[in-house]
């Protein structure tokens, strides 16, 4: 259910990863040979010559078939595209009218209490007229603010290691929207 909202599938992407060093190949790239290897050096300049080594992880498995063998990646990552995803937003009931609920909300000075709130939504220049305002109540539903955020955390206690989640939200959305977790 969640790789239908998404809109994973024939518009995305699809890249080898190695499950060692996490690098990314494209999978036609790879899939002709049998037992690919990572080529990836971490530290291709690093003065000890056995620190320049290339990871070497295979990153293929031959998967028997009823007629053979089939070469694949033991990893994928799929990268979605942000296109076909933002298409699937606006085919969702009420999606645009959430996209406009920002225009009505009550406002009070010298308070912020949301992006609404802020110097940068109440003057962001339109890209075709600097004079323009890129927000306004006519383009809520067309004109979207795309928010990246980077988030780096240690999950374990215990060891040296941190992870980084990079996601987008929309910050036309009202708050309880924007950061909702899907539900399948």
């Amino acid at each position: 259910m969640m790789r239908k909202m998404l809109e994973f599938g024939k518009h995305s992407k699809r890249y080898a990863v190695c499950p060692s060093c996490n690098k990314l190949y494209k999978e036609s790239e790879i899939l002709s040979t049998s037992g690919f290897k990572c080529n990836h050096v971490e530290f291709p300049n690093h003065p000890r010559r056995n620190l320049r080594k290339p990871c070497g992880t295979e990153v293929t498995d031959r998967v028997p078939t009823t007629s053979g063998f089939i070469i694949k990646p033991k990893m994928v990552y799929p990268l979605p595209s942000l296109k076909a995803q933002i298409i699937a937003m606006y085919r969702r009931p009420g999606f645009e009218s959430l996209l406009e609920k920002w225009t009505n909300r009550d406002e009070e000075a010298d308070l912020y209490t949301d992006i609404y709130d802020g110097e940068i939504w109440k003057t962001f220049p339109s890209s075709t007229d600097n004079s323009a305002q890129f927000f306004t109540p006519d383009t809520a539903d067309s004109h979207l603010g795309i928010m990246i955020n980077l988030d780096w955390f240690q999950p374990f206690d215990s060891a040296s290691y941190s992870t980084g989640a990079i996601y987008g939200v929309i910050c036309n959305l009202p708050r309880e929207v924007r950061f909702k977790k899907e539900i399948c």
